[in-house]
């Protein structure tokens, strides 16, 4: 298959030396039309031999070396003619004759390397800019239509953000592959996306899903997060947001999980912005107890309980949360309840102990809460 590789070297020397072009004499002796059939045949050939390599029994590791050989010679070819097309002394006729067939010619053969040998074809390599045009045209395509179909403010900056990426950013084969599943799952679920409560959340999850992550996206979801959250009333109602964001990011499905994903990166932000929240809360909170009398309180009659002190945490949690204890300093009712009540195991519940699980409560202490509580429902005589 060396005549092939012998011919992509001779455009390439005729390229680069545009003054002494041998194509010129393709014109004077009128043999362009000829010389185009010539090659397709050429081009055919080596189709049928690479085929032929692939299901031969020759060790992976060469048919993945002709494989590369030939696609990263073709976006070798290809970046040459996108520079030198113009430089030629013949190219008015070059430009229709051999130019474009040239570049047409090379674009198909990258698509049939990476459609036939996806296991061999380099994915990482870039891909040249005459090709990524027409990938680009159909992805503004299928993105403007989405565009129009969804009525969510957020999404539809979401999704104009890729279309501006499209213009200034090289992808390599696999980043546009990324890319590619991902606008195609937004442009076939938009009708769907248009009729849910929250459509830029979904589109977060196809994200995910197809594991589609620019900087810029992550960062402007990071952003649209912020500002849902800023829209809670209250501080339990920012921590709730949080929480549901982080069980549907949690819940997102990934076709392949990786360490750097747009899934890891949110469920970070998250992760910080609930220790902010929870450690600033509990701040403010400590700062409305006053100051403790210099006279020694009078000692306090200990009330015996047979809990734990986590369940006591997860007790006082609730019955604050839904009201049935009103308080305006937790802080002060923890304290409270750590000096009048013992737990199951000891006389003395130290208001540390009792603040710390208060705010972190355990599953363990929550599965065994709920069952007291169940009880204490079944205890109760009609």
């Amino acid at each position: 298959m060396s005549f092939l590789l012998s011919h992509f070297e001779t455009v390439m020397s005729n390229i680069k030396n545009p003054d002494t072009c041998t194509y010129k004499t393709l014109f004077e002796q009128q043999q362009v039309d000829q010389y185009n059939i010539d090659f397709l045949n050429l081009y055919q050939k080596v189709r049928k031999e690479l085929l032929k390599l692939s299901t031969s029994k020759c060790r992976p590791k060469i048919i993945k070396n002709q494989i590369h050989t030939y696609q990263h010679y073709s976006i070798n070819i290809l970046g040459q003619l996108q520079l030198n097309a113009h430089q030629c002394g013949y190219k008015k006729h070059c430009l229709k004759h051999i130019i474009i067939p040239k570049i047409n010619f090379h674009i198909e053969f990258l698509k049939f390397l990476k459609e036939q040998f996806p296991k061999h074809f380099d994915n990482n390599a870039p891909i040249p800019i005459s090709l990524f045009k027409r990938y680009r045209e159909e992805c503004i395509r299928l993105l403007e239509k989405a565009i129009n179909q969804i009525n969510c403010t957020p999404s539809k900056k979401n999704l104009q953000i890729i279309i501006d990426e499209l213009d200034i950013k090289k992808y390599t084969f696999q980043e546009y592959d990324i890319l590619r599943n991902t606008v195609n799952a937004i442009h076939t679920q938009a009708n769907i996306l248009n009729q849910e409560e929250n459509s830029f959340l979904q589109i977060v999850k196809i994200f995910i899903e197809e594991n589609y992550n620019p900087n810029s996206i992550c960062k402007f979801i990071i952003g649209e997060f912020t500002n849902s959250i800023k829209e809670s009333v209250g501080k339990f109602e920012m921590i709730n947001h949080l929480k549901y964001l982080d069980k549907e990011i949690s819940q997102a499905k990934e076709k392949k999980v990786l360490q750097n994903s747009l899934k890891s990166s949110l469920k970070n932000w998250i992760k910080q912005e609930l220790n902010y929240y929870k450690y600033s809360f509990h701040v403010a909170d400590s700062a409305k107890i006053p100051e403790r009398s210099v006279q020694s309180p009078p000692e306090t009659i200990k009330v015996k309980t047979n809990i734990s002190v986590g369940q006591m945490a997860c007790i006082l949690r609730q019955m604050i949360e839904t009201k049935v204890i009103e308080t305006d300093n937790k802080k002060e009712t923890i304290k409270m309840f750590s000096e009048v009540f013992t737990s199951k195991n000891s006389d003395s519940i130290s208001e540390k102990s009792l603040t710390n699980k208060f705010f972190n409560i355990d599953d363990k202490s929550a599965e065994a809460t709920k069952q007291l509580f169940l009880d204490l429902f079944k205890s109760i005589r009609n």
